[in-house]
């Protein structure tokens, strides 16, 4: 029987990457460069808000510190938030039908808490978890599901939800 499952937050449980290309298509503007979608998808859409400022200010060489870049991305991504994230369509039906059936449910995420909260909240699901855990890096969910549950299943999430291994799934967006 089924015990627990963890999800990942952004891009799976919610659409957050159509937020990001706005910001960011926005900070381009600002310096008079112009990027399409496919440029933000290629260059800058999975990595930490800190890579990709760094990336871009060197790449188009701009007046820009790090700190400052990640300052115009905060406060840009803080006002879509509060406008509201789009769940994925099922998402809420998922939630509601593992917590109908007493499975715990986790959620594993790169951002960092205060910025989750304020998505899960706006979503209306920030009740629907056991145990909220932060990872280090992005990468962590971007590498095969394999070495997803390798880093995230039998870690953290099994102690702090007193779960067999074997009865545990985990959903990320690759």
């Amino acid at each position: 029987m089924l015990k627990a499952v963890i999800f990942d937050l952004d891009g799976l449980l919610v659409d957050t990457e159509i937020i990001s290309y706005h910001v960011y298509r926005e900070i381009f503007k600002k310096y008079n460069i112009n990027i399409s979608k496919e440029s933000y998808v290629l260059n800058y859409c999975g990595k930490t808000d800190i890579t990709s400022i760094s990336n871009i200010i060197e790449e188009y060489k701009l007046p820009l510190s790090v700190k400052e870049g990640l300052k115009l991305i905060r406060e840009r991504e803080s006002e879509y938030i509060a406008k509201g994230v789009e769940l994925k369509k099922g998402a809420r039906e998922l939630l509601d039908f593992l917590r109908s059936q007493h499975i715990k449910t986790a959620l594993a995420t790169s951002s960092d808490e205060k910025r989750a909260r304020r998505i899960l909240i706006s979503t209306n699901i920030n009740d629907m978890f056991d145990k909220f855990l932060r990872l280090r890096s992005k990468c962590e969910f971007q590498s095969s599901i394999l070495q997803v549950s390798e880093l995230v299943l039998f870690q953290v999430p099994l102690r702090c939800m007193k779960c067999e291994f074997i009865i545990i799934l985990s959903f990320v967006d690759l």
